[in-house]
Formats: structure tokens, C-alpha cells, sequence
């Protein structure tokens, strides 16, 4: 089995706290209701979700390259009477592959075959092992979460709080659901080219640029890059107050493939409560509000306004979302 080959945008180490005693989670889909029971390690994730492979010229860097396409540079390649002699070149032609024409340096045979074959086995891993490094500090995070909520005398420290702030960011940028927000952005703006193309043609363009953009952007903020707009939005929710909630009357939060979300509504308590919400267990809730920084509040939530909640993280739910069932 390939390494890193089923990779969650929901991480397997957050999912946890829905699950029942038998390691599965409770699953509906937005659209049918229609719900299932799933391991957790096999629920929302991607194959390959964050891979990045031969045929990914838009986002691969010089050292991407040279992981892929580097055992090429031993041999003579050429195209159309043109010699490929540098990475770039051969990594923009390599759909063209059945048609280079390939000679050893040394005057040995060369297998085309196996050589295709080595080069498609490639993957680039540092994304998803970006999250993993992220996710890390979870279970650490949510117990201090916890202690904070049940002891009054323990405080919740500065730099923990900015992790919380990190990982909501991280969970907010990483989905399908900021992709599909990626994919109708680029849409819009290429849409004017539709008429000279077949609809395939076009969605085959879409797909690339928003697989593109997505995979650079989340690499950008994992890079800590200072123009990365993923980690300017994280530097501006670091002035935000944090509100730690707990359920009441038994009902539990739900959680979703898209957990990350946002209430504006004036109508709901005159707007008192809007802010961005992320589920952190079927018990437990933090929100992002204006107000005094680098502090927090704890509160209980009543029956009513967890239900509304629950709405909303339905709503926000792009396929999936998941209920605690024992």
C-alpha cells in the first residue's frame, strides 16, 4: 500500500471524539440523509488528496522536479527533433511521453516501459506530512480545552490558545469545500474562453488550475510564507476573542466535513452571537468573536442555541457531517 495514499481533510485525530466504542463514526449525507457507520481512518479523505505527482506541472518547484523527473536527466530526449535536457522542459512535455524518443548516454537498452513506470510512482508528500506535523499537538490541545472547562483554576496558556487559533485556521483552508470555493473563483474568471472549447476541454482546465491553486496556497501557509493569504487571515483571528462552550441538556454538537463556520445574523440574538464556530468534541465548542484579545471566556450553552448551531453546521456541511451515536 502506497504511503500517505488515503489522506483525511478532516483529520482522523479530531474525528476521534464522535466515535462510538466500536472506532466508527455516525455519517449522513447533506443531500439524502442518508447515514452510515464508518471507521474513522476511512472517512472524509481523498486518495492522494495533497499528492503531487508527475502530471502536476502547474504547482511542481524546481526540487519537485528533481524528485520526479531527475533519473531522466541520464538520458538523450528529444521531441519533435527538439532535445529535452532540463527539467522544465521535460516535465512540461512528459504528457507527450509515448512520443520522445529515448536514448542512453552509455549506448545501453532503455526500458520505456519501467522508466514510465518509475516516474508515475513518485509523490510528493510534503503537504500531507505538513498536517500531520499540525495535528500533531491535538489531543494535547482539546485535553487542555477540557481542564480549562472543568477546572476553573486552570488556565488555558497564551501560546496553547494560539495553536487552537492555527489548527482552526489550518481546518478552515485544507477541505473540499474551500477547493469547490477555489474552483468557482477560477470559473468565474475563465469563463469568457467556454466558447472555444468542448465542455470536457474546459473542465479539464478548471480542474488543473483549481487543483493548482489549492495545493499551493495550503503550501504556502504551511511554509509560513508572508504573502500567503492563509496565514494573514490566521494573523488577524489572533485578535479575536475566544468563547469556549459547553453543551447542556444533553444534546451533543455535531461535526462535518466543512467544521469550520460562520453566523451572521442579526436575527439570532440581534446578532450577539456572530462570529466563526468550530466543534472541538460532541461537548465542547469554541467561537471566534470580536472582542478583548488574547483572552477567553468560558460559557455553557443552552438547549436552544446548540440547536441552532447544529443548523448551521448542517447548512455549512459540503457532503457529510457526523453525529455522536454511543
Amino acid at each position: 500500500m502506497a504511503e500517505y495514499k488515503f489522506q483525511h481533510y478532516v483529520p482522523r485525530t479530531y474525528l476521534e471524539a464522535w466515535e462510538n466504542n466500536r472506532q466508527r463514526v455516525h455519517v449522513f449525507m447533506k443531500d439524502t440523509g442518508r447515514d452510515f457507520h464508518k471507521l474513522t481512518s476511512e472517512v472524509l479523505g481523498q486518495n492522494n488528496f495533497y499528492t503531487l505527482k508527475s502530471e502536476d506541472m502547474l504547482i511542481l518547484t524546481d526540487e519537485d522536479r528533481v524528485e520526479i523527473f531527475g533519473e531522466l536527466l541520464k538520458y538523450q530526449i528529444s521531441l519533435d527533433e527538439d532535445n529535452l535536457d532540463d527539467l522544465l522542459d521535460l516535465s512540461k512535455n512528459y504528457y507527450r511521453f509515448d512520443e520522445w524518443t529515448i536514448e542512453s548516454k552509455d549506448g545501453s537498452t532503455v526500458d520505456r516501459e519501467y522508466l514510465k513506470s518509475e516516474i508515475e510512482k513518485k509523490r510528493i508528500l510534503d503537504i500531507e506530512k505538513g498536517w500531520h506535523e499540525i495535528e500533531g499537538e491535538w489531543n494535547y490541545l482539546r485535553d487542555e480545552i477540557t481542564k480549562t472547562m472543568d477546572n476553573k483554576s486552570h488556565n488555558l496558556k497564551l501560546e496553547d490558545g494560539q495553536k487552537i487559533i492555527r489548527y482552526i485556521t489550518s481546518q478552515k483552508s485544507r477541505n473540499v469545500s474551500k477547493k469547490e470555493e477555489y474552483r468557482e473563483m477560477i470559473d468565474s474568471i475563465l469563463s469568457f474562453t467556454k466558447e472555444n472549447m468542448t465542455e470536457d476541454e474546459y473542465k479539464q482546465i478548471i480542474d488543473e488550475f483549481t487543483d493548482a491553486y489549492f495545493l499551493k496556497s495550503v503550501r504556502k501557509y504551511q511554509q509560513e510564507d508572508e504573502d500567503s493569504l492563509i496565514l494573514k487571515e490566521q494573523n488577524l483571528m489572533m485578535n479575536l476573542h475566544m468563547v469556549f462552550y459547553r453543551t447542556t441538556g444533553g444534546k451533543k454538537f455535531l461535526t462535518s466535513d466543512n467544521p469550520v463556520f460562520t453566523i451572521i445574523d442579526k436575527k439570532f440574538y440581534k446578532g450577539r452571537f456572530d462570529g466563526l464556530y468550530f466543534p472541538l468534541t460532541p461537548d465542547l465548542l469554541v467561537a471566534l468573536h470580536r472582542g478583548e484579545t488574547y483572552m477567553y471566556t468560558r460559557a455553557d450553552m443552552p438547549i436552544n442555541k446548540i440547536r441552532r448551531v447544529n443548523r448551521y453546521i448542517k447548512e455549512n456541511t459540503e457532503r457529510f457531517y457526523v453525529k455522536y451515536d454511543i
